[in-house]
């Protein structure tokens, strides 16, 4: 289970203390059709090297939502720039 921030769940990658010197927080977001699940390594490797790292869950996608065949050209048509839209917006 992801933590939840309002209604997004998250991933949260804290930085490592001997690198923790960098006051940046990085927001990831995964590509259509992906998880926060497949941010992990690049993640990990970006809280290495002192960075706080936040991957939320974009809207229609796993729990949230979550599409049956987000490359069906139906639903990509109708869901690709809703989403864009929706999810930026929830983090600022």
């Amino acid at each position: 289970m992801h933590p939840i921030i309002g209604k997004i769940p998250y991933n949260y990658y804290e930085p490592e203390k001997a690198a923790a010197n960098k006051r940046v927080t990085l927001i990831l977001y995964h590509g259509w059709g992906s998880s926060i699940r497949n941010l992990d390594s690049l993640a990990q490797i970006l809280a290495k090297w002192g960075y706080h790292v936040f991957a939320p869950e974009i809207r229609y996608h796993d729990t949230r939502d979550g599409l049956a065949d987000p490359f069906n050209r139906e639903i990509q048509e109708n869901y690709f720039w809703k989403t864009i839209l929706e999810s930026v917006p929830e983090v600022a």
